[in-house]
């Protein structure tokens, strides 16, 4: 049954999944350069000139070797974003349905801690003074986990209301 209120909160952790991937998770400020962090890509985003930028944007992407990071953050992502599709419409199997939420847990807490890492080592690589500034897509996982545990109450509550309603009395 797709119009329960599980279905709306898997639909939202999936938009901030996929939130997570559209908005910068930092913001490293280097001398008069502002790089920001994305789980899929370093752009520059303030500089004084044009042709600068282009040198600036090479030189972070020789010095800077993330490219593993990177793919790994876009398929933890995806695959989350997957695995919510699925467990939406597997309504039927509701015991299935919450070991599917456990487990995107489980992954959302993989790419948070993935996603920390990863800005600890861009932090690390440019090896200058650097001041650091969370992004709003950082936080955009940390809503999803809620958002999932409250779909599996959802689920949980009406699972135990089909057992109880099954019993004779």
């Amino acid at each position: 049954m797709l119009q329960r209120i599980q279905t709306v909160y898997l639909f939202l952790a999936f938009v901030f999944c996929f939130l997570y991937l559209m908005f910068p998770t930092a913001t490293v400020v280097l001398d008069d350069v502002s790089i920001s962090i994305k789980p899929y890509e370093l752009k520059v985003a303030e500089v004084a000139i044009g042709e600068e930028l282009k040198v600036i944007e090479a030189e972070i992407d020789e010095k800077l070797n993330v490219g593993l990071f990177q793919v790994a953050l876009v398929l933890l992502a995806f695959a989350i974003m997957v695995i919510t599709i699925i467990a939406t419409f597997k309504y039927k199997k509701r015991v299935l349905q919450i070991r599917l939420g456990r487990m995107n847990i489980l992954l959302l807490l993989t790419l948070i801690v993935l996603s920390f890492v990863y800005i600890d080592f861009v932090k690390a690589q440019l090896l200058a003074e650097i001041d650091y500034r969370e992004g709003i897509g950082i936080f955009f996982p940390f809503v999803s986990i809620i958002l999932i545990f409250l779909a599996n109450r959802a689920i949980r509550r009406d699972e135990a209301l089909i057992r109880s309603s099954g019993r004779i009395r």
